[in-house]
């Protein structure tokens, strides 16, 4: 990505229709602090002002935690497969699908509704508790990312 975090964060705030004081409201950051992080005064927030600051600005945390250089942008779209990037063997994708591209279309799920699906991983299909737990921890990590159920 070209743009800085900084100018993200201002147009970002701009197309929100939000002043400085409005952000720091809504965002719990000081005015002081949006300033200098817009003006590029200081170069990489701390990951918990990122979070607060996509959640405000209803933005992408993914895309503010690259722009602030906590996550690696190329890292982020090569999935990891067994210790290898896929697409380094053109072998192993002619054999393994990807489970993403080559199947239906995505379909959103609420998270409660996944103990009523067939969940499988690594090729085993997950028991009713196994479905449970995972619900309980993806509405664990929903809740703390600021998610709305």
């Amino acid at each position: 990505m070209n743009e800085n975090f900084g100018s993200f964060l201002k147009r970002k705030r701009e197309d929100r229709g939000y002043t400085l004081v409005q952000l720091a409201e809504a965002s719990g950051i000081s005015i002081a602090q949006l300033s200098r992080l817009e003006n590029g005064l200081r170069d990489t927030p701390k990951p918990e002002t990122v979070k607060k600051l996509a959640h405000a600005l209803e933005v992408s945390l993914v895309e503010m935690m690259v722009l602030a250089g906590y996550w690696d942008q190329e890292e982020l779209l090569h999935p990891i497969e067994g210790g290898k990037v896929k697409g380094d063997s053109a072998a192993q994708n002619a054999k393994d699908p990807d489970p993403i591209t080559d199947s239906e279309p995505y379909h959103d799920i609420h998270i409660e509704d996944l103990v009523k699906h067939n969940l499988s991983y690594n090729g085993h299909q997950l028991t009713e508790e196994q479905k449970q737990h995972l619900m309980k921890i993806l509405l664990a990590a929903a809740e703390l990312l600021g998610e709305k159920k």
